[in-house]
């Protein structure tokens, strides 16, 4: 038997976790099960920063058990917030499976770099997966402490344990009765950073505009779009629960000058209240 295979089980079992843990989020059936609740809880408070640290110090003399697993969840509790951080000034927004859905594709990169750099040194010193030694190494440089350092140790666990797991829980397990809308802007080839920003006079423009329902009910919007002043749109729209709207929008760049393009999306029957708004600066020249 070739032992030295076992010396990868660790980085193995983190990548069957993540595939399973997207299979569970993006199949229908699937994702209405526990398995994804605990998946996911996994993913966000464990996962990425094992496999960070995995990478960034391959030797299992690197560090000690207690600070491997202090720094896996540190920084696993850093790259989603930070990842959630970054979607919140994106269309797609804060939720479920946007956050998943970068942390899935991070973790899977960082396997395999973290494949590549194990096998580049010794295998006697290859960071290898054994819960029992994990636990009793884990045990004996707890009670190696000194008394302060006993406490510190177990109230930072505990202050741990508790922050993610209450973030983790609004995260992946969302309330019934959540809903929102989601609304956005697009270039015309479907990409956010894509956006007409500089225009010559007369000359046409295209963008698409994005509103998704996921109110849990068919619900009516009024979309009102202006520039300057100008009203360039205003219509109500009907989504059904679930469905992605996008429409195309074009438009005349106009005289030269800066022109302020805004979005204003109404939830019906409010009409009074902007619901959801968005904005695009242009700059005709000429």
């Amino acid at each position: 038997m070739d032992h030295k295979k076992f010396s990868y089980t660790d980085i193995l079992l983190i990548l069957i976790l993540t595939l399973l843990c997207a299979l569970f989020f993006y199949t229908p059936i699937l994702n209405e099960t526990i398995v994804k609740s605990i998946l996911g809880l996994l993913l966000i408070v464990f996962i990425p920063g094992y496999v960070v640290i995995a990478f960034l110090f391959p030797r299992k003399s690197d560090l000690s058990t207690i600070e491997r697993l202090a720094l896996t969840v540190i920084l696993s509790m850093t790259i989603t917030v930070l990842t959630g951080m970054v979607l919140n000034y994106t269309p797609w927004g804060i939720h479920v499976v946007t956050i998943l859905t970068p942390l899935v594709g991070i973790t899977l990169v960082l396997c395999v770099a973290t494949f590549w750099r194990r096998s580049r040194i010794p295998y006697e010193e290859h960071l290898r997966l054994d819960l029992g030694n994990f636990f009793r190494r884990m045990k004996l440089g707890f009670f190696q402490e000194s008394k302060t350092g006993k406490i510190l140790s177990v109230i930072v666990a505990i202050s741990i344990v508790l922050a993610l797991s209450s973030t983790a829980y609004v995260i992946v397990m969302p309330k019934q009765n959540e809903s929102y809308s989601q609304f956005y802007i697009l270039g015309p080839d479907g990409k956010i950073n894509n956006f007409p920003t500089t225009m010559s006079p007369g000359q046409e423009g295209n963008l698409i505009i994005g509103v998704v329902n996921n109110e849990n009910k068919q619900t009516s919007y009024h979309l009102f779009v202006t520039s300057n002043g100008e009203v360039l749109i205003d219509e109500v729209l009907t989504l059904n629960k679930k469905q992605k709207m996008e429409i195309p929008f074009n438009f005349t760049a106009g005289d030269p000058g800066t022109r302020k393009m805004e979005f204003y999306l109404y939830k019906l029957p409010d009409n009074a209240n902007t619901y959801r708004y968005l904005y695009s600066w242009i700059n005709v020249t000429g």
